[in-house]
């Protein structure tokens, strides 16, 4: 073989080498492309079932909180206009309003919006998921009995057991009471033999009425008053309540007064309170 022919084959060798490591790089780079595209089709698919399971959750759980809500004897729930017309914003964002969508928390799944009529705001995840318990309760057996009860009598005696819900749901339903009907709006009055115990309840109804403690709901213990002239619901420790009775002994401020715990309770609270409701009649 000539010199020439050599040089020629000895060109030949690295240019093929190139074009050959140019096509390896090509095929990665197009594998990686497809790769990508795969990754994106996946989340997107996994993104999507995800939501229907959301949708399905939504719908069992709007249906077994309804179920309860009408076995008690409340109005169903019902899914805001602003829910459904912002179903795709929340399906892409994480964080959210507090009032504005349920999404935002975890553990929770979105849940038809209704107005807290105490703050015109949205209810909570929270408070659905107390009311649940709520309505649990043995006493929400007696809810209706105890609407007429309250309507056809002036004073009467609850008896149940300890845990049954007396403490908190009873006073709730007064305050419903106190609002269906017309003119001045009165509150409602529940006594509790000790301080803790006054503290204690208020805190835990004023998140079943998921509003802020002081606000709609309130106590009043000695050298300590946590109302306002919003509090439609105060528990109060024997005590108070006398002292309220010497500025007013009509006590003119509440439609309705609860005496708990009566075997605790000083006989002077009921001496003070039996004038007040015979010269309001």
């Amino acid at each position: 073989m000539s010199k020439r022919h050599r040089l020629d084959l000895g060109e030949d060798y690295p240019s093929g080498k190139k074009r050959a490591g140019t096509d390896g790089k090509d095929r990665e780079r197009d594998r990686d492309r497809e790769d990508r595209s795969k990754d994106r089709d996946r989340e997107r698919d996994r993104g999507d079932r995800e939501r229907e399971r959301e949708k399905e959750k939504e719908k069992e759980l709007r249906a077994s909180t309804n179920a309860m809500l009408i076995s008690a004897g409340l109005p169903p729930l019902k899914a805001s206009h602003s829910a459904h017309s912002t179903h795709s914003a929340h399906s892409t964002h994480s964080t959210h309003s507090a009032h504005s969508t349920h999404t935002g928390h975890a553990g929770h799944t979105s849940l038809p919006q209704c107005i807290n009529p105490f703050t015109n705001l949205p209810h909570t995840p929270r408070y659905y998921d107390i009311l649940k318990k709520r309505l649990q309760l043995p006493v929400w057996e007696y809810k209706d009995r105890f609407t007429d009860i309250l309507v056809r009598h002036q004073s009467f005696v609850l008896v149940g057991e300890t845990g049954s819900g007396k403490t908190t749901q009873i006073p709730q339903w007064c305050v419903e009471y106190m609002r269906s009907l017309p003119g001045p709006k009165r509150g409602v009055a529940c006594t509790q033999p000790r301080r803790v115990a006054a503290m204690s309840v208020a805190q835990r109804v004023a998140d079943e009425m998921d509003v802020m403690l002081g606000q709609e709901v309130g106590y009043s213990i000695r050298f300590e008053d946590c109302s306002s002239a919003k509090t439609i619901l105060k528990y109060m420790t024997d005590g108070m309540l006398l002292r309220e009775a010497m500025n007013d002994p009509l006590l003119e401020r509440y439609g309705v007064i609860i005496l708990d715990e009566t075997s605790l309770t000083i006989d002077g609270v009921v001496f003070v309170i039996d004038p007040g409701f015979a010269k309001q009649k």
